[in-house]
C-alpha cells in the first residue's frame, strides 16, 4: 500500500508542470488609495522564460484603471516581473479582471485583483478648516489691458502668418527627399549632438524613437507616428524583420518608454550610444536590400 502510494505521487508530480503550465500572479501594492491616486500592479510570472516569449495584456483591458507608466519586463530570481503603474477615477471598490498573458500561444488568465477607491476629502469631515466667503470687491474694468492684449495678439497673428508664408516658399522651392535620406539626416545631427554627453537621455529617447517610427510608416506604410507602445510593439511584431532584430527593436522600444515619460535614465551611456547605432543599422535604402521603393516620405 505505501508502495502504490508513494508511485501514485512521483506520478502526479511528473504531471504538474504540464497540467498547471506557468504559475502566474498579480497584485497590487496599496488596498486602499485616494480618488486619482497612482498605485503600483504588478505581473509575476514564474519559471525559466525569458520576457520576448511573453505577450502582456494591451492597454484597453486595464479599464477602469488608466496607465500611467509602463515598466519595461525584467528577469528576477524566481521568474519574470513586469510593472504598471495605475490611477482610477471611480469610488467604491475596483477591480481589475479577465486579464491574460500568452505563452508559446497558450492563454494564462491573472487572478483578480481588487483596491477600495475613496474621495478626495477625509472620512472625518469635522477636521477640515471651513472659511467664511468674504464680500465681493467691484474692480473696474482694465481696457487699457484690453487694448495692450489685442495688440499683442493682431502682432503675433501678423508674425505667424508672415512665418508660414515664407515657410512654404521655401517648401516650394526644393524638392522634397526621399524618406530614407531624411531618417539618416536626422540620425546624424542626433549622434552629432551632445544630448547623450550632457546626460538629457529623455530628449535623446525622444528624438530616436521618432525617428525609427517615422521610417518604419514610410517604409512599410504603418501608421507608426500615430501608435502607442503597445500598438507599434505589434507592429514590429508582424513585419518581416530577422527575429534578433525585432528582439533588439522591442527591447529599444520598452526601454525608452520609462526614460520619456519618468525622466529615468538608461542603464549607462554606452546603452544609449548602442541604442542609436542599433536605429541607424535600420535606415537602409530600399534597393540596398532588394525591398520597399525609393518614395518620397509621407509626414516629414
Amino acid at each position: 500500500m505505501k508502495r502504490m502510494f508513494v508511485s501514485l505521487s512521483l506520478f502526479l508530480l511528473t504531471l504538474a508542470p504540464v497540467t498547471y503550465g506557468l504559475d502566474v500572479k498579480a497584485r497590487f501594492d496599496k488596498d486602499n488609495l485616494l480618488l486619482g491616486q497612482e498605485v503600483t500592479f504588478t505581473i509575476d510570472v514564474s519559471g525559466d522564460i525569458d520576457c520576448l516569449d511573453l505577450v502582456f495584456p494591451s492597454h484597453d483591458d486595464f479599464s477602469p484603471f488608466v496607465i500611467k507608466q509602463e515598466m519595461p519586463c525584467q528577469k528576477i530570481d524566481k521568474g519574470i516581473e513586469k510593472r504598471y503603474v495605475l490611477a482610477v477615477f471611480k469610488l467604491g471598490r475596483q477591480e481589475l479582471a479577465d486579464l491574460k498573458i500568452l505563452y508559446k500561444g497558450e492563454e494564462y488568465p491573472l487572478p483578480s485583483v481588487s483596491v477600495d477607491v475613496k474621495g478626495l476629502l477625509p472620512e472625518d469631515v469635522s477636521k477640515v478648516q471651513m472659511r467664511a466667503i468674504k464680500d465681493m470687491i467691484l474692480v473696474p474694468f482694465p481696457w487699457g489691458y484690453v487694448v495692450l492684449l489685442l495688440l499683442m495678439i493682431i502682432s503675433v497673428f501678423l508674425g505667424v502668418g508672415l512665418f508660414l508664408k515664407r515657410k512654404e516658399e521655401e517648401d516650394t522651392s526644393s524638392p522634397a527627399r526621399p524618406y530614407w535620406e531624411v531618417a539618416q539626416n536626422r540620425i546624424s545631427k542626433l549622434a552629432k549632438s551632445s544630448l547623450i554627453e550632457l546626460g538629457h537621455y529623455k530628449q535623446f529617447y525622444y528624438e530616436l524613437t521618432e525617428i525609427l517610427r517615422y521610417y518604419i510608416q514610410n517604409r512599410y506604410g504603418i501608421p507608426a507616428l500615430e501608435m502607442t507602445n503597445t500598438e507599434f510593439l505589434e507592429a514590429l511584431r508582424r513585419l518581416e524583420l530577422d527575429d534578433d532584430l525585432k528582439g533588439a527593436l522591442r527591447q529599444l522600444v520598452e526601454r525608452s518608454g520609462p526614460i520619456k515619460y519618468a525622466g529615468f535614465g538608461p542603464d549607462s551611456e554606452g546603452q544609449a550610444r548602442s541604442d542609436l547605432e542599433l536605429v541607424r543599422s535600420i535606415l537602409v535604402r530600399p534597393e540596398a536590400d532588394g525591398s520597399g521603393d525609393d518614395s518620397r516620405p509621407s509626414n516629414p
